[in-house]
């Protein structure tokens, strides 16, 4: 009996959380590929507790809780300036709103 208690804490306590870092990890990837199949460079990739950044063209990475609050995983794109219709057609697919 205390065995069988043992086995559902452990799976509770260690193995839910790897396995939904996994998949959050795994879900980010999709978004990543998906921003780099538009031609759209990536600014930071977060899983937390693991945050990669691009700052001054060099990448950063950092452990941290604190940041991001409020999700669990984001990829955010780096956003250059549309300017001009020349600019709008060098975009791959485009997103109407």
């Amino acid at each position: 009996m205390v065995s069988k208690i043992i086995d559902v804490i452990l799976v509770y306590i260690i193995v839910m959380p790897v396995t939904y870092f996994i998949w959050v990890l795994i879900h980010e990837l999709g978004h990543a590929l998906a921003t780099l199949m538009m031609k759209l460079k990536i600014h930071a990739f977060v899983v937390r507790p693991l945050i990669f950044e691009k700052e001054n063209n060099k990448l950063k990475f950092r452990f941290s809780l604190k940041e991001y609050k409020g999700c669990f995983g984001r990829v955010k794109p780096q956003f250059i300036g549309i300017h001009d219709k020349k600019d709008f057609k060098k975009l791959k697919y485009k997103v109407l709103i």
